[in-house]
């Protein structure tokens, strides 16, 4: 690959003067950070140009339209063809189902380059993988990285995932040379959803160049719980009517630019004393509540057409109790204590009630949440049979391969119905078809720069605070 010292690709995201730091001192409101989200929009525009560049001085046809192989066209869509009809006569049945239940997993990995742990499990089938801070460099390694996962996929198909919401949670930081990013809080406060547009004009726009397809945002929480660890800034803010406009304000722009949005974290994590990561939160609710305030923004994303949305490990009674499917006291008594990963009353309000028919995903299995009371194999098996259709696993092959090795069993000894299989995989299907662009067949997107590198000086994104954002919690 070219430098970084030939391609600038530092200046491409406008890190000029700062390194990266996002000021604190200043004072936030609309007309500041307006200004400053067009000018992360201008400056964001070079990622796509900067990796562009790049990958033709390598003589790499990432980002602009190559004529493909036929035979390569041909063998993917034989491929393809036989996992989803089940009648590949070469390979034996069990075989078939493994690779089935692998495409419902998204695994993660560490390191920056592809190593033998991310090998075995594209070779497995898997249908997703997530990147972290831990597997980025700067825009020309995530690249070459993504366009390499695509390609090593034996499915010849992949979602590249990365949590990208603003603030302190991104995985593409400045440090690395994207484009620094105002706090979900901070944009909820202008009241404008044009902020949220020029917000997910960055994202959308930076993830595209870099072969990412999904974006697991934007969090439609609401920040009702002062005592909540784990959301806080994450949230656009406390009421129902700001979380719900600019989350589908961002969900639609992101979408537009050829990049899958997540709701999350459903049935709702803004009123939890406890972070999921480390145990089971229960909300106890009623559905008016519910249906007032923590399902309120999820509605209107359901309504914005999101691609997917993320469940939660927290329980909600109210959900399994109101569940029509869960005929006896006992199935409902134990569905509650569940956290809705699991819950077939949670999902199923989801479905039938929210009228959401995309893919669903869970937050990650080896969670708190979700490991201090159930194992890996048993969440997977249990989210799978309540309506789950995906399963993040982003730290170890071991339970990355529990998941997948407990969702065939559970098949086998039909404990988990076939066609629940089927189903998920699906919806994993029709996400592929419509987010996942194999990086050969990458575009410059709209706007993206001449590709002669004039403009990578870019401007650093300042997001400033106003005296009543101080007061508020961090």
């Amino acid at each position: 690959m070219s430098s970084l010292d030939t391609v600038k690709v530092a200046a491409a995201v406008g890190q000029r003067q700062t390194g990266g730091k996002v000021p604190e001192s200043a004072h936030c409101n609309d007309s500041v950070v307006t200004t400053s989200l067009q000018t992360a929009v201008d400056s964001s525009k070079d990622v796509s140009q900067g990796v562009g560049r790049m990958r033709e001085e390598e003589g790499l046809p990432v980002l602009h339209q190559a004529p493909t192989s036929p035979q390569m066209e041909l063998a993917c869509n034989q491929q393809n063809h036989c996992a989803a009809s089940g009648d590949n006569d070469n390979s034996d049945d069990r075989e078939i189902l493994r690779r089935e239940a692998a495409k419902l997993i998204i695994f993660g990995f560490d390191g920056t380059s592809i190593n033998e742990h991310a090998r075995r499990m594209l070779a497995l089938g898997v249908g997703g993988v997530i990147l972290f801070s831990r597997n980025i460099v700067d825009p020309e390694q995530a690249a070459g990285l993504c366009a390499e996962l695509k390609r090593r996929s034996s499915n010849s198909r992949l979602l590249i995932m990365v949590d990208q919401e603003g603030g302190k949670s991104c995985q593409l930081h400045p440090q690395c040379k994207f484009t620094p990013l105002p706090t979900a809080r901070e944009v909820g406060s202008t009241k404008d959803p044009q902020a949220a547009v020029k917000v997910a004009t960055v994202i959308g726009r930076e993830l595209r160049a870099i072969h990412i397809d999904v974006c697991l945002g934007p969090v439609v929480d609401i920040d009702t719980n002062p005592a909540n660890p784990i959301i806080a800034e994450r949230s656009y803010g406390r009421t129902p009517e700001i979380v719900s406009s600019m989350s589908e304000a961002f969900i639609r722009q992101l979408q537009s630019q050829g990049v899958a949005g997540c709701a999350k974290h459903y049935p709702g994590h803004g009123d939890t004393p406890v972070d999921s990561h480390v145990e089971l939160p229960t909300v106890t609710h009623g559905l008016d509540r519910l249906n007032g305030v923590e399902l309120a923004p999820f509605r209107v994303a359901v309504r914005a057409d999101v691609a997917s949305i993320m469940v939660a490990h927290v329980a909600f009674p109210a959900l399994s109790y109101s569940c029509p499917s869960l005929l006896s006291r006992e199935e409902r008594e134990r569905d509650a204590s569940l956290p809705a990963s699991m819950s077939t009353g949670a999902l199923n309000y989801l479905r039938n009630q929210l009228g959401y028919s995309g893919l669903v995903l869970s937050d990650c299995l080896e969670m708190g949440g979700i490991t201090r009371r159930f194992s890996v194999a048993e969440a997977a098996v249990a989210g799978l049979r309540a309506g789950v259709d995906m399963f993040l696993v982003c730290h170890t092959e071991e339970s990355q391969r529990s998941a997948i090795d407990a969702i065939v069993g559970a098949v086998n000894d039909q404990s988990l119905p076939l066609e629940r299989l089927r189903e998920a995989r699906s919806r994993v299907d029709a996400l592929l078809d419509q987010y996942s662009v194999a990086p050969w067949k990458e575009h410059h997107l709209e706007g993206a720069g001449n590709g002669t590198g004039e403009n990578f000086d870019g401007a650093d994104l300042r997001i400033k605070r106003s005296s009543t954002m101080a007061g508020m919690r961090t």
